[in-house]
């Protein structure tokens, strides 16, 4: 089931501080691929935890945690979410992390060996 989006101007106020900081962090960290429509509303993982503020709050800070906190090389980070992310036919996963392996430097080839499912 996918969940419709909600343009900014329909969030309640708890679902707008979560939006605005989801788009600060996603401005300085998650900027290699498109994850707002035309009118700002919030696309991928982001538009669910919209529609439940305090779990998506929750997990908004886990991923924040996680990014900063990093033991890995972010090359290998971006192969095991690639791996997984085929794994499942994770759609929206692929296209952003192959997005982030290509601005990394990522070869093309790599990149496909990684993503067949």
């Amino acid at each position: 089931m996918r969940l419709p989006l909600i343009p900014p101007n329909e969030l309640s106020p708890e679902q707008k501080d979560l939006y605005d900081s989801m788009r600060k962090g996603i401005a300085s960290n998650f900027n290699a691929f498109k994850v707002e429509r035309d009118d700002g509303a919030l696309m991928g993982p982001w538009n669910p935890w919209l529609h439940e503020p305090g779990i998506g709050k929750a997990i908004w800070d886990l991923t924040l945690a996680m990014t900063a906190n990093a033991v890995l090389p972010d090359n290998v980070r971006q192969i095991a979410i690639l791996v997984v992310g085929a794994r499942y036919n994770a759609a929206y996963e692929l296209y952003a992390h192959v997005a982030v392996a290509e601005k990394a430097g990522m070869s093309a080839e790599r990149l496909a060996a990684l993503v067949v499912t």
